[in-house]
């Protein structure tokens, strides 16, 4: 039998499995939430997709948590 032949060369762990998992459920998100929506951060608005100020709001989480759990290492 060749080398390599009949394997696998690259499975996939459960990490990557949910990584693709997470990455179709958000594009679904986004082609559901493409309609404009008015967001308010203190004085100006802005019109933009719904997906987008969502998108933003999770990232701005992400960072702070980052950040907070980097503090606390310290």
């Amino acid at each position: 039998m060749a080398r390599g032949v009949g394997r696998n060369r690259f499975p996939l762990t459960a990490r990557q499995v949910a990584g693709i998992v997470l990455v179709v459920v958000a594009m679904i998100f986004i082609l559901q939430n493409r309609r404009r929506t008015t967001v308010r951060f203190l004085i100006p608005e802005l019109m933009t997709p719904l997906w987008v100020a969502l998108f933003v709001s999770v990232l701005v989480g992400l960072i702070a948590g980052v950040l907070l759990a980097y503090r606390r290492k310290d």
